[in-house]
């Protein structure tokens, strides 16, 4: 049997038709419809190719791959400065936080010093207090003795509703 070899417009190809070890060939003006099949069996039709459709199709794949490469590398870029971002605003955070800390342990210092100051004033006012009736008490106890002896000579004393000491002697 004789090599057979179909050939003609790439629209009325049907693969169908092929018989096994038959060639079929495109015919087209148009170079992306220039195409060549082989029949290896009933149903199995292959397209083949030739070096210069695998360099377009080597061509394009690099460049699908070099486009890929691009936003990857794009994608990254954006990522570390969305890091980059959020790496100084928690450094800005974290900056203001201890400057917050700073203030709160230098108020808590001012508490600290007027606690201390509060505690002097309190232990000095106890003192005030303690001399005060030390000196109430003495001042009793002199008034009680002035008492006796002025009775001891028939003087009495009162005091009057304005806070004023009457003092009269009985004859």
């Amino acid at each position: 049997m004789a090599i057979q070899m179909r050939r003609g417009a790439y629209a009325r190809f049907d693969p169908s038709k092929m018989k096994a070890g038959e060639w079929a060939v495109s015919t087209d003006s148009d170079t992306k419809k220039q195409q060549i099949w082989m029949c290896f069996a009933p149903g199995i039709v292959k397209r083949m190719g030739t070096v210069e459709d695998f360099d377009i199709e080597i061509q394009i794949l690099i460049q699908n791959y070099l486009d890929d490469m691009a936003e990857s590398v794009s994608q990254a870029q954006k990522s570390a400065q969305t890091a980059t971002e959020k790496a100084t605003s928690a450094s800005n955070s974290a900056s203001q936080a201890q400057k917050s800390a700073q203030t709160a342990t230098q108020k808590a210092n001012e508490v600290a010093q007027a606690s201390g100051k509060i505690d002097t004033a309190v232990s000095q006012a106890n003192a005030a207090t303690k001399a005060a009736n030390e000196a109430a008490q003495k001042a009793e106890q002199q008034a009680g003795l002035v008492e006796q002896k002025a009775n001891g000579r028939g003087i009495t004393f009162s005091v009057t509703s304005a806070g004023l000491l009457n003092v009269s002697k009985e004859d």
